[in-house]
Formats: C-alpha cells, structure tokens, sequence
C-alpha cells in the first residue's frame, strides 16, 4: 500500500509540473543554492524504496551557484560542474528544469523552497528526494 501511495504521489508531482512556456520552467540556479538531506531514493526496474531509515544510511547533496556534490555515506560519490536548462523528458514527453553535469548526465528537477526532488529521465530510473537544511 505504501508503494501505491509514493507512485501516485510522484505521478501527482509529474502532472502539477506541467507548464507551456519554456522561460517560466527554467530555474534560476541561486535559487538551488544550499545543502541538502537525502530522505528517499525509489524506483528501478524492481522498484526499490530506500529511506535513512530503512537503509541505514545517510547521505546529502549540496549546490551552489555552479557545481554540486553528492555524498551518500559519508563518501563523495559525484561531484562537478553543472548548468540548467530546459529538456523535453523522454519519459513524461513534456519540458521540464534539467540539472545537466559537465559528463552529459542529466536529472530532471522538481524543486519547492523546502525539498527538490532529482528524476532519471530513463527508463526504470530513480527519483532522489532530498530536503533544505536551513
């Protein structure tokens, strides 16, 4: 039941993303500035939901105006430089805010002031949510 309710909460996210102009869906980076917690990672072609909890794990993400680190158990597991623009999501077929990596690898972006939530844009990919420290 828990599934049903986190996959119906995400496609619930997905629609309300939806926007016509491409001028209003691209972020301004300053506003993605901050350190971040890591508080869910789910999807895959198993479906997989990991939490702090469950995993006993931790793990955080932190942006500045240009680079951004990941760090998953105390080890940096990705870092560099990024830019922002707007894709046209392969698997929701509609515009959406892209952190895009100087390695090509993308991820579409859902942010609020409090959280953003970090999409795969493939097939059987995860979705990575995190929330602001302040």
């Amino acid at each position: 039941m828990k599934k049903i309710t986190t996959l119906l909460l995400i496609i619930l996210v997905f629609i309300s993303c939806s926007n016509d102009g491409e001028d209003t869906l691209l972020l301004d980076s300053s506003s993605l500035v901050g350190t971040y917690e890591w508080i869910v990672t789910q999807g895959g072609s198993g479906y997989i939901y990991n939490t702090p909890d469950n995993s006993n794990s931790t793990g955080s993400l932190t942006i500045t105006s240009n680079t951004v680190t990941f760090i998953f158990n105390g080890e940096v597991t990705i870092q560099g430089n990024y830019h922002l623009e707007v894709k046209n999501s392969d698997l929701l077929n509609e515009a959406m805010s892209a952190m895009v990596l100087d390695n090509g690898t993308y991820y579409l972006i859902d942010y609020d002031e409090n959280s953003i939530i970090l999409i795969e844009d493939v097939p059987n990919g995860f979705s990575y949510g995190y929330v602001k420290l302040l």
